[in-house]
């Protein structure tokens, strides 16, 4: 089992080199909601990943405060119906480079909207955090990056380099089950000043359950 799922994981990272930027460019509109403050604009934008259960309140609600902040709001639901098991997140990895794909057409996106000033922010929520920890290591670039309770200590190590300078701040829940947050921990040592973390007395969704969490990532992203 343990070799199936290394060759399903090579496979997925082999195919991440093939994904096309202007082919996930064409359903853009499909797969984005924008909310936009009150105003002319243009406006400086923050892409918003969710966790595997898909689009939902959390991304509704953080739409919200997004908007009420200044920025345009954009939530990139990914064309892949995300599956695995949080018992073996080794399940899930073969999913995170379709989204970095997404994520980097949805970033080229943004910028080529009326609506955008061309600033762009990404934030991940779980399973998206990871999303945005590889799309740093891969080269992304973004004005601020947040990635809350993601997992640090995927297939590509905790050693792995970010070749993007784009400032990044992980959030992580101390009571949080679901992923390590040592590792996030490790990880933000390793990487040095461009990646913060912070740790907060809740568990998984530390996002929406710590209010000082909350206040962080939007002072951050400012």
């Amino acid at each position: 089992m343990r070799i199936f799922r290394f060759a399903i994981l090579c496979l997925g990272l082999a195919l991440a080199t093939t994904f096309s930027t202007s082919a996930f460019a064409q359903n853009m509109d499909k797969q984005t909601t924008v909310t936009k403050p009150k105003g002319d604009g243009p406006f400086p934008a923050v892409i918003l990943l969710h966790w595997t259960s898909g689009v939902g309140a959390p991304e509704r609600k953080w739409s919200k405060t997004l908007a009420a902040n200044g920025y345009a709001a954009v939530i990139l639901k990914s064309s892949r119906k995300i599956k695995g098991t949080t018992k073996d997140l080794d399940t899930f990895e073969p999913y995170v480079p379709h989204r970095v794909a997404e994520l980097n057409a949805a970033n080229v996106w943004v910028k080529q909207q009326s609506w955008s000033n061309g600033t762009v922010s990404v934030f991940g929520r779980s399973h998206g955090g990871w999303v945005v920890i590889d799309a740093l290591k891969q080269g992304q670039r973004f004005h601020k990056a947040v990635a809350s309770a993601p997992r640090c200590d995927g297939a590509r190590g905790v050693s792995a380099k970010l070749r993007s300078a784009t400032p990044l701040l992980i959030v992580s829940g101390s009571k949080d089950k679901v992923v390590p947050q040592a590792a996030c921990a490790d990880f933000a040592k390793r990487a040095g000043r461009k990646v913060s973390h912070a740790i907060y007395p809740s568990g998984h969704e530390v996002d929406l359950r710590s209010k000082a969490a909350t206040s962080a990532i939007v002072q951050f992203l400012r």
